[in-house]
C-alpha cells in the first residue's frame, strides 16, 4: 500500500502545495534515462480537449491540474520517467558486458558455474550486473538448491534461437531473496503488416520494412494461417532490407495487408519469458517488460510463512503474441501456488506499474494481475494490494478478460486493497464490475478465507468515472 509521509494509507493526500506522490510513485528512485512512451496517456480526456499528459499536485480530481483529464496524477513508469537497464552506469548496450566473459567458479564465486548459454547460479548473495543476455543467441539464469540473495540488474535480454526463458527454475531449486530491478527483457515477438501480395508456392514476404526480423523467428500468418502451415509457422531463412525469405514455401496466398507474427515460442511450453518458483522475499522493480509470447513473469511461493511478493515501478508492455497462434494467454504478473492452506505469501503489493497492450492487433487474453487464479495450483496470500497501477486495454474485446485484477478472493486470508487503479477496460471481454476487475472464484473451488475488501478511486480513463466493486 502506498505510504504518503511516511503513513500508509488507502487515502490519496491533500492536493495542495507540493506534489504529494513525489516520493512513492518510483520517479525519485528511477534508474537514469529517457521515458520511452510519453505520450502513451495523452488522449484520455473529456471530448473537444487537446491530447497532451496532464498531472500535477492542485486539486481537484485527486491532484489533477484539470479534471477533464481523466489520467493518474503521479509519474508513471516507462510513460513519464524512463525504466530499464540504468544510462548512468550503462549509457548504451554496446557498454553491458557480454557473458560469454564469465568464468565458472571464479566471476561470482566457487559454485556459479556456466555452460553454453545458461548461468546457473551456485552462492548466495550474488550480484549480477550490467550483463547482455541477447547475444550468443540468447542466455538464461538458472539456480542450485538453497540458493539465497541474488539480484539481476541492469541487464538487457532478448529472446534468441536458444529460445529458453530468461529467468528460469526449470529444475525446482526455488531460489530466496530474488530481487530482479532495472532490466530490459524482451520476447522478441513482433508484428508486421506485408505491403505486396504473394503467391502460394513462393517463399518471400513484402514489407515496407524488415527492421527487427531475425533468423531466429517464426512467421505466423495471423490473416491467411494456412499461408504458414497453421500453429507450426515456417521459420525465416533470409532477411532482406524490405523483403524476406522463408525456409518453405508459402500453402496459400498472402494478400497485400495480412497481419503476421515474426516469434519466438519458448521451450517451456510456450508459459512466459521467466518462469520460477521463489521463497522469502522477492522484489521486482523497475524493469522494462515487452513483446512476450506469453505471460511476462510466472511465479509461484513456496514458503509455509514470511514470504512476499513486492511488485513496483515495471513498465509491462504489450504480451501475449501467442494468443493469435497457439491460445496462449499474456498475464503480466501470473501467480499461482502450491497448496492452499500452508503455502503461500503473506503479502502480495503490485502498485505504481504500468501494465497492458497498448497494440489493438494483439489478442491476449490476459490479465494484468492474476493473482492465485488458475483451476489448479493454488496457495494463500495474506493481504493482497492492487493499488495505483495505470493500466491500458485499447483493442477489441478479447484482448484481456480483466483490465486491472483477477483474483480468487477465498484464497486472502486478510485483506484484498484495490487502491487508484487507473485503466482502460475497451478490450477487456468479461462484462459489469468484471470488465475492471474480478474476485470471484469463478470455476475453482471456494477458497477457506473471506478477506475484507478496500475498493476506492478505480478510475476508468475512457470517461473518468469511478469504479464501484469488482466482480464477487
Amino acid at each position: 500500500m502506498a505510504t504518503i509521509g511516511g503513513v500508509i494509507t488507502s487515502t490519496l493526500p491533500s492536493t495542495t502545495g507540493s506534489d504529494p506522490y513525489a516520493a512513492v510513485d518510483g520517479s525519485a528512485g528511477a534508474p537514469v534515462g529517457t521515458a520511452q512512451n510519453p505520450t502513451l496517456l495523452n488522449t484520455y480526456h473529456a471530448a473537444a480537449h487537446a491530447d497532451k499528459r496532464v498531472y500535477g499536485s492542485g486539486p481537484p480530481n485527486y491532484g489533477l491540474a484539470d479534471p477533464n483529464y481523466y489520467q493518474p496524477p503521479w509519474w508513471v513508469p516507462g510513460v513519464d520517467y524512463y525504466v530499464g537497464i540504468d544510462r548512468s552506469k550503462y549509457p548504451t548496450d554496446a557498454s553491458l558486458k557480454d557473458p560469454a566473459t564469465i568464468v565458472s567458479g571464479v566471476t561470482f564465486g566457487p559454485g556459479t558455474t556456466v555452460s553454453g548459454q545458461e548461468l546457473t547460479i551456485g552462492d548466495n548473495n550474488v550480484t549480477v550486473d550490467g550483463y547482455d543476455f541477447s547475444l550468443e543467441n540468447s542466455w538464461s539464469i538458472h539456480w542450485n538448491s538453497g540458493i539465497s540473495g541474488t539480484t539481476i540488474s541492469n541487464c538487457k535480454f532478448v529472446m534468441g534461437s536458444n529460445t529458453r526463458p530468461f529467468l528460469w527454475d526449470n529444475t525446482s531449486n526455488k531460489p530466496a531473496n530474488l530481487t530482479v530491478i532495472n532490466n530490459y527483457i524482451d520476447g522478441n515477438n513482433k508484428p508486421f503488416t506485408t505491403n505486396n501480395s504473394s503467391s502460394s508456392g513462393t517463399a518471400t514476404l513484402h514489407f515496407a520494412s524488415t527492421a527487427g526480423i531475425t533468423t531466429s523467428h517464426t512467421a505466423w500468418d495471423i490473416t491467411t494461417p494456412s499461408a504458414t502451415g497453421g500453429a507450426t509457422g515456417i521459420t525465416v531463412l533470409t532477411v532482406n532490407p524490405t523483403s524476406i525469405v522463408l525456409s518453405s514455401n508459402l500453402g496459400a496466398n498472402v494478400g497485400n495487408g495480412d497481419l503476421f507474427v515474426f516469434g519466438i515460442f519458448p521451450i517451456d511450453g510456450g508459459l512466459g519469458t521467466c518462469v520460477y518458483t521463489v521463497k522469502g522475499a522477492h522484489v521486482i522493480k523497475y524493469n522494462y517488460y515487452t513483446n512476450s509470447w506469453a505471460v511476462h513473469t510466472q511465479l509461484s511461493p513456496e514458503d509455509t510463512t514470511g514470504a512476499s511478493l513486492t511488485v513496483k515501478y515495471n513498465f509491462f508492455g504489450t504480451s501475449g503474441w501467442g494468443a493469435l497462434i497457439h491460445g496462449n494467454h499474456g498475464d503480466n504478473i501470473q501467480a499461482w501456488g502450491q497448496d492452499s492452506t500452508t503455502i503461500g505469501w503473506d503479502t502480495v503489493d503490485c502498485e505504481f506499474n504500468f501494465t497492458g497492450s497498448f497494440d489493438p492487433t494483439a489478442t491476449a487474453q490476459a490479465q494484468p494481475f492474476s493473482i492465485m487464479d488458475a483451476s489448479t495450483n493454488i496457495s494463500f496470500i495474506g493481504t493482497l494490494t492492487i493499488g495505483y497501477n495505470t493500466n491500458l486495454w485499447p483493442g477489441t474485446s478479447g484482448q484481456t478478460n480483466t483490465a486491472v485484477v483477477r483474483t480468487s478472493g477465498g484464497y486472502t486470508k486478510n485483506t484484498i486493497n484495490l487502491l487508484y487503479n487507473y485503466y482502460d477496460p475497451t478490450g477487456a471481454s468479461q462484462t459489469g464490475a468484471g470488465k475492471w476487475g474480478s474476485i470471484a472464484n469463478d470455476s475453482i473451488t471456494a477458497g477457506p478465507f473471506t478477506p475484507t475488501l478496500v475498493n476506492t478511486g478505480n478510475t476508468n480513463m475512457v470517461d473518468g468515472t469511478n469504479s464501484g466493486p469488482p466482480a464477487t
